[in-house]
Parts: structure tokens; sequence; C-alpha cells
């Protein structure tokens, strides 16, 4: 632990140093620094060190003692600031764990920050509605968002309670102007942003926004057992695969296909959401199925071949709308949503707040839900469907 800065690097720290001899190091720069100091009861237990800075002279001081173990010269620097740290490699000897239990600055100069330097926000965006138990991302906008910017989410009511956001899930573009935020997981409320840079300065709270409480669930299939005696199976051609969490089915590059319809029947209207990835060539289709007459009613297709990338849709009876070309809709996880609603269906991606494409929607009397994959030569390549999880946020079940 000890005092850094930015653009000039370490200024001083002290090194708990636990090897075969435990030892407290002292560092400066300037060198040469002082010898270590013989230390086996710093290990083990909780200690106390104080850094304090003189000028161009540093003392340090162990468990509240008036009187130093080290003393060491220093360049003086304009700024600086607090660092904690920990590290381990092989040649140690064996694990190490580092508590740090609290940072008290009993005197100095707090340095004020550039304002030109200050992040500021003037916009936070979701891509998708929030909803409580649900991951979302969003676009943040402003000035100043640095390569090291933190970003925090802080309750409406009670501003001081904030949670920082991991650092993997923040990604500042190259000139500052915005952050994308991905995979927030925030609980059912108002919340704000804020941005913090890495010399500590805030920047103003984004305008409130609302994460919804999650709706209740009608049906729900997350495969964490065998689907075999839930969903009737039809296939030629296809392996399947099943484990927990995760079914897979896998077609080579010849004819070959597989259909899963629920035993769950549903009448009226329908909101229903399948999480699922398309990967290679072929289709992946989710929707709906009339089991009485054998035939499709409504469903999307993600589909790839060397020739077109992206979704189809389709609706019994109906007019189908446009293809979507969209290449980046493969080989990765993805959400289709399909709801019906007077007389319509809509087909949404990805949480979307607008649904991709609309047509017309006659319910019969009984459908089920429908989760399916083919392949055959003229794709291209083999194709892998993998389906994790079918919800039902509304609807009226068949009994």
């Amino acid at each position: 632990m000890g005092l850094y800065s930015e653009t000039s690097g370490w200024l001083t720290f002290a090194d708990l140093h636990a090897t075969a001899t435990p030892e407290l190091l002292f560092y400066s720069p300037l060198g040469p620094n002082p010898p270590a100091y013989s230390c086996t009861s710093c290990f083990g237990r909780s200690i106390g060190i104080r850094i304090t800075v003189v000028g161009s002279l540093v003392y340090f001081y162990l468990d509240g003692n008036a009187t130093p173990v080290a003393e060491i010269n220093v360049t003086p620097l304009s700024d600086y600031v607090l660092y904690m740290y920990a590290g381990d490699n092989q040649y140690y000897g064996g694990a190490n764990t580092t508590n740090f239990y609290s940072v008290v600055v009993h005197s100095g100069t707090m340095l004020e920050p550039d304002p030109s330097t200050v992040p500021t926000i003037a916009q936070f965006a979701p891509s998708s509605t929030p909803i409580s138990g649900r991951s979302f991302d969003g676009l943040l906008s402003g000035s100043q968002f640095g390569p090291n910017i933190q970003i925090w989410f802080c309750t409406e009511s009670n501003t001081s309670q904030c949670y920082r956001q991991p650092a993997a899930g923040v990604v500042p573009n190259a000139d500052g102007s915005s952050v994308q935020v991905n995979a927030v997981g925030l609980s059912a409320g108002n919340w704000k942003v804020k941005a913090r840079n890495n010399i500590g300065a805030w920047s103003n709270y984004s305008d409130s926004f609302s994460v919804l409480t999650a709706p209740p669930v009608l049906f729900s299939e997350d495969f964490s057992t065998d689907p075999s005696n839930r969903w009737i199976y039809t296939s030629g051609g296809a392996t399947i695969t099943f484990q927990p969490g995760e079914l897979t089915i896998f077609e080579p590059q010849t004819y070959a296909s597989a259909m899963y319809v629920s035993n769950q029947q549903f009448t009226s209207d329908i909101d229903v959401t399948f999480k699922l990835n398309h990967s290679g060539y072929g289709e992946t289709l989710a929707g709906l199925f009339v089991p009485s007459t054998n035939s499709w009613l409504a469903f999307a297709t993600i589909s790839a071949s060397s020739t077109f990338s992206g979704i189809s849709f389709y609706s019994a009876g109906f007019a189908n709308p446009p293809q979507y070309s969209c290449q980046s809709c493969s080989n990765r996880d993805i959400t289709v949503r399909v709801k019906t609603s007077n007389g319509q269906v809509m087909f949404y991606i990805d949480g979307d707040v607008n649904p991709i494409a609309t047509t017309g929607f006659n319910a019969p009397q009984g459908y089920a839900l429908l989760i399916y994959a083919d392949n055959n030569p003229y794709f291209g390549g083999a194709n892998t469907s993998i389906f994790y999880h079918v919800e039902v946020a509304s609807g009226t079940l068949l009994n």
C-alpha cells in the first residue's frame, strides 16, 4: 500500500513480503531503499501501517507507534492517489489472502479535478425495457469517459446506495463520448447512473429510469431435466444431446430435422419468449404449432446459408413480412419473442421494445409451443441449434 501518480508512477509504498523470512519492505524510485524490517508478527493478523509525507521525506509507522520503522527520500509530486495492491506467484511458496479494512487520511490537501477532465452524463438509454431479474444493456452518452471509467447505478430514493458495474460490462468508445454498458442486473425500482474516472472525479447523475417488476410466469421450460415427458419429439436424422439447461440439436450437411411440440396447449393470445443459439448453417425455428391439425401456426426462423443470413416470419393464412437480414443473429445466444394481440402477431429479438415484424394472426381453440431445427445440402454446412429457455409471460392455458 502507498502513494501513486497516474502520470509518474510509484511515489512510495510499503510491501508486506511473505517468504521464508517475513519482512516489511519500503520503496522509493530515488533509492537506495532502507533495509527490510523483519516482522514475523506482521502476518496472519490485522495490522496498521501509517505513511507520513513531509516534503521530500516519507516516514513509515507500524501499529500506531510514535517512532517510524523506516524513513525514505522521494521526489515530491504535485498530485498522487492512494493505492492498494496484492500479488502472488509460484516462487512465494503458497496462496495469499489480503484483507483491506479501512483507509484514513488524517491530513493533506485534496486536489480538485480539472473541470475539463470531469465526466459528464447526458443520457442513459437502455436498449430494452429493464426488468428485474433479467440482464439488459444500455448506452451512456456524454463526455470525458476515459478508458478506465467506472459506472455506478444508484437508487433514486437513496443515491448513497450504489452498485458498481463490473469492468467487463463497461466499454467506452475511443473518443470518450459514450460507454456501452452490458449485462446490467438491477432490482425493481427507479435508478440513476453516475460515472467516476481514474482520478476519482464523479460525474453528474443521469435522469432516473425505471426497472420493472418481472411479470408472473404462466409457463416455463428451462430444460433442467429431460424434456421428453413435457414435449412431443419428432426427429429425422438429427443428433439430440441433453444436459441440464441445454437442449442441443446437431444436423450435418444433409437432410435432417428435429421438432419438439409442448404437451401444454394454449388458447387466445400469448406472449412467449425463446432463448436459443443458432450456429453454423440450416434453420432454427421458434413459435406456435397446432397439434390437432398437425400444422404450423406462427413462428420466426433464424437461417444461415451461403446467400442469406437472417430471420424470416410466418403466420398461417397471412402474408409474410419481409425477411430481416441479420448476420449477427447466428452463432450467439439470442432471444426471440412471439406476442399475439388483437388479431396480430408481433416478433421481437433480444428484448427490443419495438417488434421487428408484425402480421395477422388467427388464434385457434388450441395450440402448442414449437421448437424446431432442420438442414439440407443447400444451406452449405452443418447446423447446431441450442435451446436454453422458453417462458410464457401471459396467455390462457388449455386444460
